[in-house]
């Protein structure tokens, strides 16, 4: 497994994770609308209930609702240990920089020039060696030994 890569990713998906959220709720909503009970008529039920030609119909529903409320319980979780790992890199004497320097490239997105700007930073290889260092810092604090001992 290469964790700088895994690492990478994660950032550069950050955003898109984002917008998943908006539509795992949209998506709820729209199963919840189409589940709930309708009009009363004359039909028959089964011991559950539910009109026996609709149990599937309605099993696939509950399912698909369980499915979609974990997706978004993870990716919550994920955006908050990504959150945390980015916030605390910058507390460590010397990493002052690491977290803003991946967020503004990965996240956010900014030109490398800006980035220099930004920080301070002269030339914009700098920028890439902090970043190098940054990346890396990332990658172990997210995935742990395995990570260092590849480094």
């Amino acid at each position: 497994m290469n964790f700088i890569k895994e690492a990478e990713n994660i950032l550069l998906h950050y955003n898109d994770l984002h917008r998943s959220l908006t539509n795992i709720e949209k998506q709820i909503t729209q199963l919840v609308t189409i589940s709930r009970p309708k009009e009363l008529s004359a039909i028959t039920l089964e011991v559950t209930g539910i009109p026996a030609k609709r149990v599937d119909e309605t099993l696939n529903i509950l399912y698909t609702l369980q499915t979609l409320q974990e997706c978004k319980e993870r990716t919550i979780g994920e955006f908050a240990k990504i959150n945390k790992v980015l916030e605390d890199m910058g507390k460590e004497k010397g990493c002052e920089l690491y977290g803003k320097v991946l967020r503004s490239w990965y996240i956010d997105k900014l030109a490398k020039e800006d980035i220099a700007e930004m920080i301070g930073y002269s030339t914009k290889r700098s920028v890439y060696d902090l970043r190098d260092k940054a990346i890396r810092k990332f990658a172990v604090m997210m995935f742990g030994i395995k990570a260092l001992e590849v480094l």
